[in-house]
């Protein structure tokens, strides 16, 4: 159980973090597992959650060109369809990225895992969203919320991350049981 609330700590320090950085116009665009930092050390010590890895992110109103001819842009796994489709991208899309990071930190597994590219990029467009009560049916309550910020169409998601972390709270004794 603490392991989980930890885990739920944390995607909810993400979720913060990036409602700051889509309210000064950013978009992160490869919310990832491999880029979440946990502070040990200095003045972060206290359990603080880092996004790192803004390589790639990008203003919100920037329409010049997102990405260059036959160049994929963030991680296939974790990536939004509009993402991969190289239409236009915004909270919503990093969203979707965190959710599908949500499942692989709750469950232990990638939330595509075992399908090529190919496979992964279909899937996501076709709107297939792993639940997480497939690996622990304690997580059920959780599905909701994490459907709906893996909607494939961005305007079916949450209008933001802020609304994302209150839906992934409303059963917080769901997280206290598991």
């Amino acid at each position: 159980p603490t392991l989980l609330i930890c885990k739920t700590q944390m995607l909810l320090q993400l979720l913060d973090g990036l409602a700051h950085v889509h309210a000064a116009g950013w978009i992160h665009r490869d919310v990832k597992p491999a880029n979440i930092l946990l502070a040990e050390s200095g003045a972060d010590a206290s359990g603080r959650v880092l996004l790192a890895d803004f390589g790639i992110a990008r203003r919100m109103d920037d329409d010049a060109g997102l990405t260059a001819t036959n160049t994929a842009v963030g991680t296939v796994t974790y990536a939004a369809p509009e993402q991969l489709a190289d239409e236009a991208v915004d909270g919503r899309t990093d969203q979707y990225a965190l959710a599908a990071t949500a499942l692989t930190l709750l469950t232990g597994r990638s939330p595509f895992a075992g399908t090529t590219p190919g496979a992964v990029i279909s899937r996501k467009m076709r709107g297939e969203v792993p639940r997480a009560a497939e690996t622990d049916p304690r997580l059920a309550p959780l599905d909701r919320a994490l459907a709906t910020g893996m909607a494939p169409d961005p305007a079916r998601r949450f209008r933001t991350c802020t609304d994302f972390a209150r839906a992934l709270w409303e059963n917080p004794d769901t997280l206290k049981a598991v």
